[in-house]
C-alpha cells in the first residue's frame, strides 16, 4: 500500500524525470540549431556520443538515442549514394 509521503516523493521524481527530459530536449534544439547538417551536428557531440552518455552521464538509452541520432545521416540519404 503506498502511503501519501511515497505517493509524494513519486510525485518529486517524476518532476526532476521531467525536467532532465526537458533539459536534454532543449539541448538538441541548441545543437541543431548551431549545426548546419548531420556531420557538424556529429562534431559539436563528444566522441561515441552514445557511450559517454550511456556509460559517462547514466543517461537513459531512449534519451541518448534522441541525442545523438541528428548526428547520423538520413537512410534516405544514404539510399542515394
Amino acid at each position: 500500500m503506498l502511503t501519501k509521503a511515497v505517493i509524494d516523493n513519486l510525485k518529486v521524481v517524476a518532476d526532476i524525470y521531467d525536467d532532465f527530459t526537458l533539459l536534454l530536449v532543449q539541448l538538441v534544439r541548441v545543437l541543431l540549431y548551431q549545426a548546419q547538417d548531420h556531420i557538424h551536428y556529429a562534431l559539436l557531440l563528444p566522441q561515441n556520443p552514445m557511450q559517454v552518455l550511456l556509460k559517462d552521464y547514466k543517461v537513459p538509452l531512449e534519451l541518448a538515442c534522441e541525442v545523438a541520432r541528428p548526428g547520423v545521416k538520413h537512410i534516405a540519404a544514404m539510399a542515394q549514394e
